[in-house]
């Protein structure tokens, strides 16, 4: 019989069966909890059978994906950082200096920037033409040049001055043609962010009937991200490891949602698939630039402007979708890639039609019957009303994750 408060700890016998199962030595694992990456072991003593050793609940599970990134990689400070980045709870060591860094960079960095931007020889144009350093800066060099490139610096250097009130409308011309800006026109500085983020084809897609109109929704964003980000220290928020754990789950789930969203729609909509490009790369490279500042901007965001998030929890259940999406997506693939029958049905031009048109949507469902039969051929119709009700990923609440 167990000690009151040890029901859910796991037991000696059955940790022993998993490190051997694992392939971990004794000594192996002594070491790695003595190092922080393992859960706490406790000895209980019972006056009747002598002592017992419990381990933590979860303590398996994180021997297991201890011992798989051991096989990535043979260093503490790698396996250490990526079991807290998998939601593991691990020594502060392995993952607080890495975000104090970018913290206090930010700290020492942010006030100096509007003084900066006050200047009278306009410094921006000079560092504008400048080469873009890091993944994450060649790829958007790539994308944004010359005047877009200084406007894109403005935006950014504005935001972490916390002082981006919006677009400049009135200030920019349309570059390209050398005129005065239409009312329907965006301003540069709006490009060059939309391209930077490669979502400048955004307001071209539909799902059932609407418009995603990502890109109506960067201004906004902007505005609460720059808000934040003069509202307190960066290094204050990594006093409270609650609050850091959740933002991290958030950026995290958001970089989910993003890949979820480019695998289930790249092969219908093409490489550029709903401008998930971008988010789609930083999660499967995850630049180590990237990560802290999107775990302490989603924290500074969750103390300072909490209703311009979605919960965690929401969040979560939004990944969860929106892989399960991805999911009936293949499996729409991977029917029309054997199946002959399937092969014009579930074509990429007739899904876009589809996706966009009530009526052909019904049509496509109808030949989906007569392919089979009858009506009775179900999973592509229910895997298919997933994309249809692809707008519930995207609810009217600022998406900063």
């Amino acid at each position: 019989m167990r000690p009151d408060g040890f029901e859910l700890w796991e037991t000696q016998e059955a940790v022993e069966a998993c490190r051997i199962a694992l392939g971990v030595t004794e000594e192996q694992e002594r070491r790695w909890r003595w190092e922080g990456l393992l859960l706490r072991a406790e000895q209980v003593s019972n006056r009747y059978s002598g002592s017992f050793v419990f381990y933590e609940p979860g303590y398996c599970a994180q021997m297991e994906a201890a011992a798989a990134l051991y096989r990535i990689k043979h260093r503490a400070a790698y396996v250490g950082r990526q079991l807290w980045l998998q939601g593991f709870r691990v020594d502060e060591v392995y993952w607080l200096p890495w975000l104090k860094r970018s913290a206090t960079t930010f700290d020492l960095l942010a006030p100096r920037i509007a003084p900066f931007l006050d200047r009278d020889d306009m410094p921006v144009v000079g560092l504008a033409k400048g080469k873009l350093h890091g993944p994450i800066g060649s790829r958007v060099e790539a994308r944004v040049s010359g005047d877009a490139r200084t406007a894109l610096l403005w935006v950014m250097l504005d935001v972490a001055a916390g002082r981006f009130d919006g677009f400049e409308h009135h200030v920019y011309v349309a570059s390209k043609h050398k005129r005065p800006l239409k009312a329907d026109d965006r301003p540069l500085d709006h490009n060059a962010v939309l391209s930077a983020m490669d979502i400048a084809a955004a307001d071209n897609e539909v799902i059932g009937g609407k418009r995603l109109n990502f890109d109506k929704e960067i201004e906004r964003t902007l505005k609460e991200i720059s808000k934040a980000f003069v509202s307190g220290s960066m290094c204050e928020l990594l006093e409270n490891h609650l609050v850091i754990e959740e933002a991290r789950d958030d950026a995290l789930n958001g970089l989910r949602i993003g890949v979820a969203l480019y695998d289930a729609m790249s092969w219908i909509y093409g490489p550029r698939a709903f401008d998930a490009r971008l988010i789609a790369w930083i999660a499967k490279k995850l630049p180590d630039a990237f990560l802290p500042m999107a775990i302490l901007g989603i924290a500074r965001l969750r103390r300072t402007r909490p209703d311009a998030l979605l919960s965690s929890a929401d969040i979560a259940a939004l990944a969860v979708r929106a892989e399960e999406m991805k999911d009936a997506s293949l499996a729409i693939k991977q029917l029309r890639d054997t199946d002959p029958r399937f092969r014009e049905v579930f074509a990429g031009r007739r899904l876009r039609a589809a996706l966009t048109d009530p009526a052909i949507y019904a049509a496509l469902l109808r030949d989906i019957s007569r392919i089979v039969g009858g009506p009775d051929f179900t999973r592509p119709q229910i895997a298919f009303s997933d994309f249809r009700r692809e707008e519930n990923l995207f609810p009217r609440k600022l998406k900063v994750a």
